[in-house]
């Protein structure tokens, strides 16, 4: 296969064994069609490694459908049972909330405890939707609120400092 790579009709593909289990897409769905790509981007490289742009899924008619795609490689991560860290099947963007799936997605608790192994209707754990701490409910908390796109604590997700600086920098 090597050696036909350089053949012209694959000379602009990647040729990549079956082996390579990390490779992903990812496609995701949020309710708002205003959130902006690089929002979910930065949130995604919390992560995994994304390789690709966002790819909007479009139906038959070409009319987009509200849901991206995105080429990633999960990290590797020795507790997981399969090996790999893989991100939230469920997650809010300050108020805009979104869903992710992909082939191979361990069955997780999704709003709960984001634990492997059980749904959230059969979870037991009270977990704070502030902080993410685990033992009281958000009407409870006394901590400094833990944002979801940065992983930070204090700041809200207009102010993230991360987003910030990611946008003067003209990435995206």
């Amino acid at each position: 296969c090597r050696e036909r790579e350089k053949v012209v009709p694959l000379i602009h593909s990647d040729i990549e064994g079956i082996w390579a289990k990390a490779r992903r897409v990812i496609t995701v769905h949020v309710y708002n069609p205003f959130v902006r790509n690089d929002d979910i981007f930065l949130f995604l490289s919390r992560y995994v490694d994304v390789v690709s742009e966002c790819n909007k899924v479009v139906d038959r008619l070409g009319v987009w459908t509200g849901r991206r795609q995105f080429a990633v490689i999960l990290r590797p991560d020795p507790t997981s049972l399969d090996g790999f860290k893989h991100p939230p099947a469920s997650f809010a963007l300050g108020s805009d909330r979104g869903y992710l799936f992909y082939a191979g997605q361990p069955k997780t608790c999704g709003r709960r405890c984001r634990k492997e192994g059980h749904n959230m209707v059969d979870c037991r754990e009270c977990v704070c939707r502030r902080c993410e701490g685990v033992g009281h409910f958000t009407s409870e908390c006394t901590e400094e609120i833990k944002y979801n796109l940065c992983g930070g604590e204090g700041h809200v997700f207009r102010d993230c400092p991360l987003r910030k600086k990611f946008f003067r920098s003209g990435a995206w």
